[in-house]
């Protein structure tokens, strides 16, 4: 999986000229389930896998999908452009009207090393109020982040550092207390960057330089 400039991959060049992706969250490329579905995804293995200069994993149920039975193994990031690890329960619901919300259950993920990914972006494992995202097992995973970004500037909400992309919506990014994390359990489910929803210790990983 990577997220090198359009078509550099096929000729061979490997360019990194493009910074951001069209929503401003650095390169694309990642292996991704759900998003806009109320289909399910079931009895699915994910192995032996490369991630260069992309996304992470990213398991998604909005729209009333059943993420259910889900092995991932044996993975390899370096330039990780935002969560190394996201698994996200929501309740968009671009469906049917009567569509109960999804799940997220039964999901392992072992033997992952993440290289070098963006300080912003924990890893997340989140549901919302009276769903939550079951039976996830996690076994032999290492995260080491490049550093550069500290407590004080994720309690600042630095301009510089705020994805506004996915609050347009709402009207951009609207000023908060420090670590005062939003469900969103409605929007677009993409990971949020730290300075935009500062981390709870609860939901998110504290980005930090790790050794």
């Amino acid at each position: 999986m990577s997220g090198y400039d359009i078509g550099s991959l096929l000729d061979g060049t490997y360019k990194r000229t493009v910074k951001q992706a069209p929503d401003r969250d650095g390169p694309t490329g990642r292996v991704k389930i759900g998003t806009e579905s109320e289909g399910d995804f079931k009895n699915i293995t994910i192995s032996n896998v490369v991630f260069d200069r992309s996304r992470g994993l990213a398991l998604e149920s909005v729209d009333g999908a059943h993420i259910e039975d889900v092995a991932i193994s044996n993975i390899t990031m370096r330039d990780v452009s935002n969560a190394p690890i996201f698994l996200r329960l929501g309740s968009r619901m671009r469906a049917p009207e009567g569509t109960p919300i999804g799940s997220i259950r039964r999901v392992t993920i072992s033997n992952v090393v993440a290289y070098d990914a963006d300080p912003r972006y924990g890893s997340i494992i989140s549901g919302i109020p009276d769903h939550d995202v079951e039976d996830v097992k996690l076994n032999d995973i290492r995260i080491l982040y490049r550093g550069g970004l500290n407590l004080e500037q994720v309690a600042k909400q630095p301009a510089d550092l705020v994805n506004t992309f996915f609050f347009r919506a709402s009207g951009g990014v609207p000023p908060r207390e420090a670590f005062d994390t939003p469900e969103r359990e409605k929007e677009y489910p993409e990971p949020p960057c730290s300075a935009c929803c500062p981390p709870t210790d609860s939901l998110s990983a504290t980005p930090r330089a790790s050794s």
